[in-house]
């Protein structure tokens, strides 16, 4: 069984669980890919998803009796703040990789909103004291934090506006567009599976895309479709995006 079919399984069966003894279920933190995937093929299926703060990218699935009043602090999510003693500026891959050298799965790491001096990382609720008793990351002396979810305030992602112009929005077109690419290589950087429409690979350059999809161009960043403005003389569509930093 391939690994979409095995989570798939997984949350059909914490669902399942749910409904037997009437109690909340959650799963694990799923990526951006895995949270697609499933609400392309459960779109019924109910649920609330949550991260541990507003807008956050790994999130875990939590699924509540008909009774049962869904509510954030539920979800068994914990928030560890790791504030950097030493003097070098420490980065997303310094935290994740120290925080994986403990034993941990993935899974049961969500977010790490790194700052300047701090990072917030969510957590799995079993996992956070492990996860507190870091004491340095990368040569650099830290101390760690369980704080409550509702006392981190993490930065929104950084991003700039922008217009381009496309001939259509089929797919083709927009990277075209985005990338400054021609029409063939955009055809040739999609079909070799480089591009993700709203975290679900795309291979056709007839694809449609919309106001609000997300590209993930591999190598290139991410773009979101904000808005399309109206036409020049010739046609082509006056596309406003926002491209993440």
């Amino acid at each position: 069984m391939d690994n979409d079919k095995l989570l798939l399984r997984r949350i059909a069966d914490i669902s399942a669980l749910c409904d037997k003894y009437n109690t909340p279920r959650f799963s694990d933190f799923l990526d951006e890919a895995e949270q697609a995937k499933v609400k392309l093929n459960y779109a019924d299926l109910g649920g609330v998803w949550f991260g541990g703060y507003d807008g956050a990218a790994r999130q875990i699935l939590g699924f509540f009796p008909d009774w049962f009043e869904p509510q954030e602090s539920e979800f068994p999510i914990a928030a560890v703040k790791i504030t950097n003693k030493g003097t070098r500026r420490l980065t997303h891959r310094d935290y994740l990789g120290t925080i994986m050298s403990l034993g941990l799965e993935r899974r049961k790491i969500g977010d790490i909103a790194v700052s300047d001096t701090y990072a917030y990382v969510f957590v799995a609720s079993d996992v956070a004291e492990v996860v507190g008793a870091i004491d340095k990351i990368a040569a650099c002396g830290v101390k760690c934090d369980i704080v409550p979810l509702s006392e981190c305030v993490v930065p929104e992602a950084e991003y700039k506006l922008s217009d381009v112009v496309a001939a259509s929005m089929r797919l083709d077109a927009v990277v075209g567009a985005v990338c400054n690419f021609s029409r063939k290589n955009a055809a040739d950087y999609i079909a070799s599976g480089k591009c993700e429409v709203n975290h679900i690979a795309a291979i056709r350059c007839d694809q449609t895309v919309k106001e609000g999809d997300l590209l993930s161009l591999r190598g290139l960043g991410r773009v979101q479709i904000m808005h399309i403005s109206g036409e020049t003389r010739s046609g082509r569509l006056h596309i406003t995006i926002k491209k993440f930093i």
